[in-house]
């Protein structure tokens, strides 16, 4: 009888210790390179149109013109909402799931920038989508799921970052978390806005009632965010893109000009190279033994130098090819050239 009381006791007590972890977030600083219309890694872009996408700021020099320094680490979120009802989002599976019935917290750092500026579908003036918004947790089962509303900030009306906090107990087992920008309740939904994202979680489990923290914050460490994950999540991005650079980099028949298109994709190759600075380049140009291959090699070596690549850090030729000191990271080869990529400091013998 003892031991059946017991079993029943550690069956009832079991939800609650499960519930009663911290739950961390992968990437809670959202930290990533800063460009338009991407997700943080670890994070997945869970838009609701094509065209209102997150982009990981700030890029003061862009056209968006969001100028904010990052309330923690190197960068955060832009959550866009446009006066057609579509909105960016950012969503993430949990690492353990959120329990109907339980009460949850979560933090955040939150914003709202004077210029945020969109280029309407089909329309290339700017617009400013500046007006302010509120933003919404959402949960579900799935990846972007919006299963249930779980809470909402109040309105963000700030030019500077001001601390968050969301109380809300699910109605079924959450799996998914969903950040998503909506309209303000007391005006109509014709306008734009967006909001900041920086600096969330972890969840702690609070009590219903009370609201006081059911897991000790100081035995919980974050987990140190590894910066390798945004090099390499943007070095497997940049092999896709130099696949379809390696198609289109071709000269004029019997000359040594490239059509715009062309040249569009050396000045990409160029942007890449600077972004990346452990990367070295090699071309051997193909050619019948006249002078034509040598031209097409200055050619390409005056145009990446002008997009502000070292000529160490490149070697471009029409001669026979160097021989190399180990396998290249990257290799293509069209009916022009062979491009070679190494990320090593020694390449040549």
């Amino acid at each position: 009888m003892l031991c059946l009381r017991w079993l029943v006791y550690m069956l009832c007590l079991g939800p609650i210790a499960t519930a009663q972890q911290i739950i961390p977030l992968d990437n809670p600083s959202l930290e990533d390179f800063p460009r338009l219309n991407t997700t943080p890694v670890g994070w997945y872009d869970c838009r609701t149109a094509a065209y209102t996408a997150p982009s990981v700021l700030p890029l003061p020099g862009a056209l968006i013109r969001v100028r904010l320094m990052p309330a923690h680490g190197q960068s955060y979120v832009g959550l866009p909402l446009r006066k057609d009802g579509s909105a960016a989002a950012i969503s993430q599976q949990l690492t353990q799931p959120l329990l109907p019935g339980q009460c949850y917290q979560i933090n955040m750092s939150l914003a709202r920038s004077p210029k945020y500026n969109l280029i309407l579908p089909n329309n290339y003036t700017p617009i400013n989508h500046a007006d302010p918004v509120v933003l919404t947790l959402l949960g579900g089962r799935d990846s972007c799921g919006r299963d249930q509303l779980l809470g909402e900030t109040s309105v963000i009306p700030q030019p500077h970052w001001r601390r968050f906090r969301i109380y809300f107990s699910p109605r079924d087992t959450v799996t998914h978390l969903t950040l998503q920008p909506w309209y303000l309740p007391h005006r109509k939904k014709n306008y734009g806005g967006h909001v900041l994202v920086d600096h969330l979680g972890p969840i702690v489990p609070v009590d219903c009632h009370t609201r006081e923290p059911l897991a000790a914050k100081d035995t919980f460490q974050i987990p140190v965010f590894d910066y390798k994950r945004i090099y390499e999540r943007h070095i497997a991005e940049l092999r896709q893109m130099l696949d379809q650079i390696c198609r289109v980099l071709l000269f004029e028949p019997s000359s040594s000009w490239m059509k715009p298109v062309a040249q569009r994709a050396l000045w990409l190759l160029g942007m890449q190279l600077r972004k990346y600075d452990d990367l070295k380049l090699v071309i051997y140009v193909e050619g019948n033994g006249n002078r034509m291959p040598h031209w097409r090699a200055r050619f390409l070596r005056h145009f990446l130098y002008k997009t502000g690549v070292r000529l160490r850090r490149m070697y471009i030729t029409a001669d026979e090819p160097v021989s190399l000191v180990e396998s290249p990271w990257y290799q293509c080869r069209n009916d022009q050239m062979q491009l070679y990529l190494f990320r090593t400091k020694q390449v040549f013998n």
